[in-house]
């Protein structure tokens, strides 16, 4: 029982994968998807610009990707609360050796 399990969930997520590649290959026919990458470290007053920026921006398939170099100025509090509001919005926080050592 625990095997059919495994394979359906294995085939469920597979299928959502197949659909979401199908849904953005369709979506790509018409136009390309954009992806904008802002890396940012302690930057918080100019990240906030920045974004706003690309939010604003008039072409539908964008993808806004924000790499944070572990930051403590607030800036991953804040990415946080705004890609709740933006679905563009991706962020990846990369903290160092050196501050979690802190």
């Amino acid at each position: 029982m625990q095997e059919l399990i495994k394979l359906f969930s294995f085939y469920s997520l597979s299928s959502e994968i197949v659909n979401s590649k199908l849904y953005w290959m369709n979506k790509m026919t018409v136009s390309p998807l954009i992806s904008i990458i802002t890396p940012t470290f302690n930057d918080l007053s100019n990240l906030k610009n920045c974004i706003e920026s690309v939010k604003y921006q008039d072409y539908e398939f964008k993808e806004h990707i924000i790499i944070d170099g572990g930051s403590i100025d607030g800036t991953v509090e804040y990415l946080l609360e705004e890609s709740k509001l933006s679905p563009d919005l991706v962020w990846i926080v990369k903290r160092t050796m050196e501050f979690m050592m802190r």
